[in-house]
């Protein structure tokens, strides 16, 4: 690889425009589309300097005309170290972050088949001690650590008052209380059982 070209564009349907203008102005390759939060998305295109030129250009004018264009860049003559950070592995982050959505959707698919638990990280649900206890269900009340509810987001805390159902005079009140007020009533939950 010679040359490095980028053209980050606003949107998905910007980088296509502009990898498919660049392909075709000049003979460089796609060496990836990567998306970024914000709905921003960089082109990158290797080849000879000239070329690479040539097809970021053309490129990186349609994108404008549609109006999602951000910048274009060309690194000529790119060092190999910097070249490394360009090149794709097998242990990409982006690879885990799919593979963790994947893994995140199984867990809630089996937390629905199975309504009495609750879904915390891993780390945290092997180090807790909750069955929550449902009207309809014989299972054992629900037991809670002050140590382990303090350590718990505030977000995890209003699921868990919502699944142990520990408000049911107040439900709406769930998504105002803080941290302290839930840690509070999940306790006071505890005592009566």
């Amino acid at each position: 690889m010679d040359a490095l070209g980028l053209i980050e564009t606003k949107g998905f349907v910007g980088a296509i425009v502009a990898a498919d203008t660049a392909l075709k102005a000049a003979n460089v390759s796609l060496l990836n589309a990567e998306v970024i939060k914000g709905g921003y998305v960089t082109v990158q295109l290797s080849g000879d300097v000239a070329a690479v030129k040539a097809a970021v250009d053309a490129g990186s004018e349609v994108v404008e005309s549609v109006g999602t264009l951000i910048s274009a860049h060309v690194i000529p003559r790119m060092h190999t170290e910097t070249n490394r950070l360009v090149k794709r592995t097998d242990n990409e982050p982006a690879d885990q972050a799919t593979e963790d959505k994947e893994i995140n959707e199984k867990q809630s698919e089996q937390s629905k088949d199975q309504p009495a638990q609750v879904a915390v990280d891993p780390e945290k649900k092997e180090a807790e001690i909750i069955k929550a206890k449902s009207p309809e269900s014989s299972e054992k009340p629900v037991v809670h650590k002050k140590e382990k509810l303090e350590k718990m987001t505030v977000n995890q805390l209003r699921t868990l008052a919502r699944k142990t159902n520990v408000m049911k005079d107040q439900p709406e009140k769930i998504k105002t209380s803080k941290k302290a007020e839930l840690i509070h009533h999940l306790l006071k939950a505890n005592d009566k059982h």
